[in-house]
């Protein structure tokens, strides 16, 4: 709550009392305190946000992430060898 006074942030859909058909895809909590159970934990600006281990979807939401993310990375160095058919022409 006191992010979204700040403008920090937006309200959650269902602090709001907004109803939606979609489905939420990526839960990510917050504490003051570090939940020991957690599957990703960042601290930032006195808060811990988390996912927790037992969320499979937000589990497989987020490894689908990091799979698309790394395949738009654009470095060079990482590339595998670059394969040549011949066509015989």
């Amino acid at each position: 709550a006191e992010h979204v006074r700040e403008g920090r942030t937006l309200a959650a859909p269902e602090a709001t009392g907004a109803t939606s058909d979609v489905r939420q895809l990526l839960r990510v909590q917050h504490a003051l305190e570090r939940p020991e159970d957690a599957q990703v934990a960042v601290l930032n600006r006195g808060y811990w946000f988390t996912m927790d281990d037992r969320d499979f979807r937000s589990k497989r939401v987020l490894a689908f992430l990091m799979i698309v993310l790394n395949l738009a990375e654009s470095d060079d160095k990482n590339k595998g060898p670059a394969i040549t058919i011949g066509t015989g022409a």
